[in-house]
């Protein structure tokens, strides 16, 4: 069974009332409220028990940083077309770099990667992707560990895709910080 579908399957299993507790990350239960995802196999039924959810905590993660090396030339989003980006764990949300870039393809526009987010720092710096979308605190100290081995650069999310509204679809992306 993948990781997603042991997610679904444990989701699913504390709405009927057969589990007491289990981990769900914001980004599925939201999937699970809309039925799309690793839900869509049974829409209507994942709609109906996601009512019965509640949350005792929430996950630390904050925000999505698309990490890439300053000095291999990316400045934005456009020049990662035909790249290596780092997605994510298979079962995580970091994927959602298709709406942070503005519509990317993941084996059309450019390569997704998939590692468990205890392998991606350490292979960004052994050079096996150029971009690794880390889910991280504002100011999280392994993104400033990145940042003292080599500059590094976060890309701005274009200005089209801060305009669109992606709360229906449980995908939250704030407009970004200005740099000074």
């Amino acid at each position: 069974m993948s990781p997603g579908q042991a997610l679904t399957r444990s989701a699913m299993k504390v709405g009927a009332g057969q589990l007491d507790l289990a981990v769900v990350p914001p980004p599925a239960y939201s999937a699970m409220k809309r039925g799309v995802g690793p839900f869509e196999q049974a829409a209507d039924q994942a709609k109906a028990l996601s009512g019965n959810l509640g949350t005792l905590f929430t996950f630390p993660g904050g925000s999505f940083h698309p990490i890439v090396w300053a000095d291999i030339g990316i400045e934005s989003w456009e020049d990662l077309k035909s790249k290596r980006i780092d997605v994510g764990p298979p079962a995580g949300a970091a994927a959602q770099g298709r709406e942070a870039s503005g519509g990317f393809d993941a084996g059309t526009d450019y390569e997704g990667i998939r590692l468990p987010w205890e392998a991606s720092s350490q292979a960004l710096q052994d050079g096996q992707f150029d971009m690794f979308i880390m889910s991280a605190a504002v100011e999280q100290q392994s993104v400033q560990e990145l940042s003292l081995q080599r500059e590094i650069r976060v890309p701005g999310v274009p200005d089209e895709v801060v305009a669109r509204n992606y709360e229906e679809q449980g995908i939250a992306i704030p407009d970004r910080l200005k740099a000074d």
